[in-house]
């Protein structure tokens, strides 16, 4: 009886452990489901001041700079910048080998429009 019963247990053991080791491999495609606390009215950061939209765009976008754990401003996709003419210009230099999902380099084409962009959008509030 005790050899049954250490059987049995030594067989759902194997069962378990087999079913928690075989994992189902990744696939393209699909939806994904997430549960927020509310709609955001757009995905357009630039565009309002609800926070809904900021805590999910923070996953989809990086910003020339970001935070350190103080929140000083540090460069993020910048690699710094230098201030000129009495604060009036700001010269941005860009990271080298920063690469977008289809494998292009981002360069200066890419961030003016998003530059243009968000001042448009500062300036029509």
């Amino acid at each position: 009886m005790i050899t049954q019963i250490a059987a049995l247990v030594a067989l759902v053991l194997m069962t378990t452990a087999s079913a928690a080791t075989a994992q189902e491999q990744p696939r393209m495609g699909g939806v994904l489901k997430a549960g927020l606390i509310g709609e955001a009215p757009t995905l357009d950061l630039h565009a309002t001041t609800a926070v809904i939209t900021r805590q999910i765009t923070w996953h989809m976008y990086e910003t020339l700079y970001t935070y350190d754990k103080n929140l000083n401003p540090i460069p993020m996709l910048a690699e710094g910048h230098v201030v000129g003419d009495n604060g009036r210009r700001y010269t941005i230099a860009l990271r080298e080998g920063v690469r977008f999902h289809n494998g292009r380099d981002m360069t200066s084409a890419d961030v003016v429009p998003s530059l243009k962009h968000s001042w448009n959008s500062w300036i029509a509030t």
